[in-house]
C-alpha cells in the first residue's frame, strides 16, 4: 500500500513539474543528508518526507510524534510534549506547532528565526497572506519564527437568490453586527416551519458568543483565574444582543432535534442550518464551508435546493472598524535553533513552504494555504479576501491562554454555560437568573478543575524519588 502511494504521489509530482515548467528546491545542496521532522501525530505530517523525498534524491527525512501512539497512555499538552522533545536526544530539526506553542518556544529560546533565513536565502514572504504572517510574527514578539501552511477562518455567507428576490443589495465586507441585523430584517416572516430568517448564527450559539466576546475583549474569568465574571454587565449586553436578534426572528434558533421527534417531523437534510436550506438569507460559516458547500447540495440529492452564494467579511463591533476576524493557523513549520543541520532544515522548509507544493496540494486540501495567489480555488468565483481581511482577534476562546496551559481540564469550565446557553439565547429563561444559574455553575466547575489539577500534582510529587 505505502509503494502504491509513493508511485501515485511521484506521478503527480512529476507531472506536476513538467507541465508548470518547476524546478527542486534542492540546487545547492549536494550529497545525502538526514533531518528530523515532528508533528503532533506522524500521520499529519508524512506527506511532506514523502514529497521532499521524491524531489530531493539521497535526503532523508525522519518522523516522530511529540505524542504516544498509545491511547492508552495521557496525552500531555503540546508545549511540555514538544519541550521534552527539544531538550533531549535526537532533537527534531523540523517541527510542525500551534501558535500558542510557537510563541512558549519563541520566549524560551528554542526556535530559528526565519525572517532572517528567508531574507539570506532570498525567500520571498511576501507572497504570503499579510495578515496572517503578522498575526504570526506579534506571536513571536516582532520576529517571525515560523511560516503557517494553512489557515482557517469564518465569513458571513450569503443567499445570493433571496437578496435578488427581495430586491436589496448584497452585503458587503467590514459591516458592523448592527448593520447585518438590520439587513436581516428584511427576510424575517412565517411561522413555525415555514419561517425565514436574516441570519444563521452557526451551528452553536457558542459560536456567537464566544466570537462576541473575543471580539469585545472579554473572558470568562478574573485576572485571578479564580473566579468566574460571567454575571457582569459585559457579558449581559452579549447574551441580550442575541436573544434580541432571535425574538424579533432576524436570527434563527437552532434546530431542536428532540422536539421534532416528539411532534413525528421528519427533518430535512438541511435542518439544523437554515441557510444551506434557503430558510436564513446570510449565515456565519467557517472556511471550510467555502470548499464544500456546493457538495452538500448534491449529497443531499433531490431534496436539496441550490442556490448562488458569496461571502463577505464576519459581522464585527460598530467601533472598531477593520478589526475582529476569526482565524486560526494550522501547523506553523518551524526550525529548531540548534538543528544539526540548519541548512538542510531550511531547504525542507522552504520547499514544503513554497510554490511548488503549495500548488499540488491546494487542489486536493480543504485547508485554505497561506499563499495568496492558492487561496481561491479552480471554479468558484467568490470574495476569497473576506476570510482573511479583518484584522484577527488574538484568541478565540473567552478564557485566559495561561488557563488552558496550565489546566488539562480546562474544557469542563465552558460545560455549564452549553447546558443554560439554549434557553438563556432563546428567552426560555428570565436572563438574570439563567445568567445568576450560569455564573454558579461555572465557578463550582473551576473550583473543581483547579482542585483535581492541585491533587495531581500532589500525587505526583508523592511518587518523585525522595520525596
Amino acid at each position: 500500500m505505502k509503494k502504491l502511494t509513493l508511485t501515485i504521489l511521484t506521478g503527480i509530482l512529476l507531472a506536476t513539474l513538467v507541465l508548470g515548467g518547476c524546478s527542486s528546491s534542492n540546487t545547492s545542496i549536494d550529497g545525502p543528508g538526514k533531518i528530523v521532522i515532528a508533528g503532533q501525530y506522524k500521520e499529519g505530517i508524512e506527506q511532506y518526507k514523502t514529497y521532499y523525498e521524491i524531489s530531493h534524491e539521497g535526503k532523508e527525512v525522519e518522523v516522530v510524534s511529540f505524542q504516544s501512539d498509545d491511547p492508552e497512555q495521557e496525552r500531555e499538552d503540546s508545549y511540555t510534549a514538544v519541550k521534552r522533545l527539544l531538550d533531549g536526544e535526537n532533537a527534531p530539526d523540523v517541527l510542525f506547532l500551534d501558535v500558542d506553542t510557537l510563541s512558549r518556544l519563541a520566549d524560551d529560546g528554542y526556535l530559528q528565526p526565519i525572517d532572517t533565513l528567508a531574507k539570506n536565502k532570498k525567500y520571498d514572504l511576501d507572497s504570503f497572506i499579510p495578515s496572517i504572517m503578522d498575526y504570526v510574527k506579534k506571536k513571536g514578539n516582532g520576529t517571525l519564527y515560523g511560516i503557517p501552511l494553512s489557515f482557517y477562518s469564518n465569513a458571513l455567507f450569503y443567499n445570493k437568490d433571496m437578496f435578488d428576490a427581495a430586491g436589496i443589495s448584497y452585503p458587503t465586507d467590514d459591516m458592523s453586527w448592527e448593520e447585518v441585523y438590520d439587513l436581516g430584517r428584511n427576510f424575517s416572516e412565517g411561522e413555525g416551519l415555514d419561517s425565514t430568517y436574516g441570519l444563521h448564527l452557526g451551528y452553536s450559539y457558542e459560536q456567537f458568543v464566544f466570537l462576541q466576546a473575543a471580539q469585545r475583549g472579554v473572558t470568562f474569568m478574573n485576572d485571578d483565574m479564580k473566579t468566574i465574571s460571567i454575571n457582569t454587565p459585559e457579558w449581559r449586553s452579549i447574551f441580550e444582543e442575541g436573544r434580541k436578534a432571535i425574538e424579533e426572528g432576524i436570527a434563527a434558533p437552532t434546530f431542536n432535534w428532540e422536539e421534532a421527534m416528539k411532534q413525528g417531523i421528519e427533518p430535512g437534510p438541511f435542518a439544523d442550518n437554515p441557510f444551506l436550506g434557503g430558510k436564513a438569507a446570510m449565515a456565519i460559516l467557517s472556511s471550510y464551508e467555502v470548499s464544500y458547500l456546493d457538495e452538500q447540495f448534491q449529497w443531499a440529492g433531490e431534496e436539496a435546493k441550490p442556490f448562488n452564494w458569496d461571502i463577505v467579511t464576519i459581522p464585527r463591533q460598530a467601533d472598531t472598524p477593520g478589526y475582529g476576524g476569526m482565524m486560526g493557523i494550522s501547523d506553523i513549520v518551524v526550525i529548531n535553533k540548534n538543528a544539526s543541520n540548519l541548512d538542510l532544515a531550511w531547504d525542507f522548509v522552504s520547499y514544503i513552504t513554497g510554490d511548488e507544493l503549495t500548488k499540488i496540494l491546494s487542489k486536493s486540501n480543504y485547508a485554505t494555504p497561506t499563499r495568496t495567489k492558492y487561496v481561491q480555488k479552480e471554479g468558484k468565483n467568490i470574495n476569497y479576501e473576506a476570510l482573511y481581511k479583518l484584522e484577527p482577534v488574538d484568541s478565540y476562546f473567552p478564557i485566559p491562554e495561561e488557563f488552558m496551559q496550565k489546566y488539562d481540564a480546562w474544557w469542563g469550565v465552558l460545560d455549564p454555560l452549553s447546558s443554560n446557553l439554549t434557553p438563556i439565547m432563546e428567552g426560555k429563561t428570565d436572563l438574570d437568573k439563567g445568567l445568576e444559574e450560569t455564573h454558579n455553575k461555572m465557578q463550582e466547575a473551576l473550583d473543581r478543575v483547579i482542585e483535581e489539577h492541585e491533587k495531581k500534582a500532589e500525587e505526583e510529587g508523592s511518587t518523585q524519588p525522595g520525596s
